[in-house]
């Protein structure tokens, strides 16, 4: 018993001990702790810095859009240069004219002087590679109905007016008349109601804005192509033109998506192709498709800026 009592009496003191030992290193730890800097209210928050994340999401808009903009170029690349034109569509380009034309109250052309002499040079160049040649149709050709090509086909009727002395111009886009518009003029009677049978040619004809120059509009708009375009009286009324004209001037409608450039380009002597500037390498690639069996006959490409 006497044993057990010391033991006990042994931890109770090496309990003590330890207890005292852990209040003199916590008094220590304590006294060790001192206040560096006191704490103030700041003034302006720490963050987020809007100058960095502006910059930081700019930089991503940047990259994201030229990266969009690279995979549709990539889908649907376009045509920047003439010789990247030409080795796409595989004819040569002989002119560049101005995308709008402004006419007078008459109708005739009031373009600036620098516009009027690029017709004027597209007329030389037409006329050395068809070498001159009279009585002979020419289809004024577009890919699609983005590209302006009646103001193309007015203007240069209008300069070869000044060449010639008997110049016929016709709107052969009977779904969308579009001459008529251009230099204000009735539209009662016109190449479709000729086609049909339902007038005689010398009932079409119109005065043109400038003497020399006679225009048969479009007539009255039809929904089926094949009742109106058909070769047999697209060829008949060519030949009787070409008889009476010097030449004739054809306002094709646009290759897609109507079949009637097709009937006249098999029927015109000679075609001449309007196309945008930049314009997308598969729009030229399908017109150049289009044309396929009357390539011989392209003069070359007009490109509209």
């Amino acid at each position: 018993l006497n044993r057990e009592i010391s033991a006990l009496e042994e931890t109770r003191s090496q309990l003590v001990e330890s207890y005292n030992r852990a209040l003199v290193a916590q008094a220590t730890q304590a006294n060790a702790i001192s206040i560096v800097d006191p704490a103030t209210l700041p003034l302006e928050p720490t963050g987020p810095n809007h100058l960095i994340a502006l910059g930081i999401a700019g930089a991503l808009g940047l990259v994201g859009g030229a990266g969009f903009a690279l995979t549709l170029e990539n889908l649907n690349p376009r045509i920047y240069s003439e010789k990247q034109l030409e080795k796409v569509s595989g004819f040569r380009v002989i002119g560049r004219v101005p995308v709008e034309a402004h006419f007078s109250q008459n109708g005739a052309a009031a373009t600036p002087s620098e516009d009027v002499e690029r017709f004027r040079r597209l007329r030389a160049r037409i006329m050395q590679r068809t070498n001159g040649d009279r009585n002979r149709a020419l289809l004024v050709l577009s890919p699609d109905e983005s590209v302006n090509a009646a103001t193309v086909t007015a203007n240069l009727a209008l300069s070869l007016a000044h060449m010639y002395e008997k110049v016929l111009v016709v709107d052969t886009n009977i779904h969308r008349p579009t001459l008529d518009h251009l230099w204000d003029l009735p539209n009662p009677i016109g190449l479709s109601d000729i086609l049909f049978h339902h007038a005689k040619s010398a009932d079409a004809f119109q005065a043109g804005p400038v003497p020399n120059l006679a225009v048969i509009t479009a007539g009255t708009s039809v929904d089926k192509t094949n009742e109106s375009l058909s070769s047999e009286a697209v060829t008949e009324f060519l030949e009787e033109m070409e008889r009476c004209f010097d030449i004739v001037v054809l306002h094709g409608p646009p290759l897609l998506p109507f079949a009637d450039a097709i009937v006249l380009s098999q029927e015109a002597a000679k075609i001449l192709l309007v196309v945008r500037s930049q314009s997308s390498q598969k729009m030229v690639e399908t017109a150049r498709r289009e044309l396929i069996d009357d390539a011989h006959k392209v003069l070359g490409i007009v490109v509209v800026d």
